[in-house]
């Protein structure tokens, strides 16, 4: 008998928890039904969403899901989204973009979905590495979907990869436009040196009616090392401009030959 009272006890104890909790769940969705009609009238559309999908579970009564899934297809039919793609100064796609809307960060990645966000006006921010940011004013309508928005990002992306495109113009400009400065210097020294020496041969020459070898060697050497410098100047130069104005990424090599100056340039674009 006693033991007959202690499940009853128990049985009594575990119904009351059980409605309970039922009322409570049962009061939470005539909550989000609530709530779910409030937003939606607000054109809140995001939140009234949630607030449907709340009201819709399988632990809601029978009517207010019904009410709220009728809601949620009204409140999807009427939800715009945007598809966002975004280009660097290529032209090529990028993806490493963040997304904030109204100041709210949506997504970190574009993956080519689409996202939902609100009718009416938003001021939508784009940020990826290297390239600073964007920012627009859109003005979309209930029920637009999947409009397009193409973003130029005027930066090249990040990479870590030791092959890879670099961003930036980097030192070569500055490094060529030195190797120019000093070539220049060095054939005005030489070019300098070549003319005395020619001077010195002529007058030699006249006379004495003879010109050692060693002055000849001297002269020839002096112009040589001015025409080089100058070949160097002119290469290193117009190459330094180049990348200046273009910044491309790329090995270049500029070395002096008997001929003039060899520029050996491997570019990566």
């Amino acid at each position: 008998m006693q033991a007959r009272h202690v499940a009853c006890a128990v049985f009594a104890i575990t119904f009351a928890i059980d409605a309970t909790a039922f009322a409570d769940d049962k009061e939470a969705c005539l909550r989000a039904a609530e709530r779910t009609q409030e937003l939606k009238d607000a054109r809140r559309l995001l939140e009234a969403r949630a607030a449907a999908r709340a009201c819709e579970a399988d632990t809601c009564p029978a009517v207010a899901r019904s009410d709220c899934a009728k809601w949620l297809e009204e409140i999807e039919a009427a939800l715009p989204t945007i598809v966002v793609r975004a280009e660097d100064a290529t032209g090529s796609d990028r993806v490493d973009v963040e997304v904030l809307v109204d100041g709210k960060s949506i997504t970190k990645r574009l993956d080519g979905s689409a996202i939902p966000l609100d009718p009416g006006q938003h001021h939508v921010v784009y940020r990826a590495p290297g390239a600073g940011e964007v920012a627009q004013d859109l003005l979309l309508a209930q029920g637009e979907k999947n409009r397009r928005v193409l973003v130029r990002l005027e930066g090249r992306a990040d990479t870590t990869s030791n092959e890879g495109p670099r961003s930036g113009r980097g030192p070569w400009p500055w490094v060529l436009g030195g190797v120019a400065v000093v070539a220049l210097g060095s054939f005005a020294f030489f070019g300098a040196r070549a003319l005395s020496k020619k001077d010195d041969i002529e007058s030699s020459c006249a006379s004495t009616h003879s010109c050692t070898q060693s002055q000849k060697d001297a002269l020839f050497t002096s112009a040589l090392v001015a025409d080089v410098s100058l070949g160097v100047a002119v290469v290193a130069g117009g190459l330094a401009t180049w990348l200046f104005l273009r910044t491309p990424s790329g090995d270049v090599t500029v070395a002096p030959s008997t001929s003039g100056a060899v520029a050996r340039w491997r570019v990566a674009f």
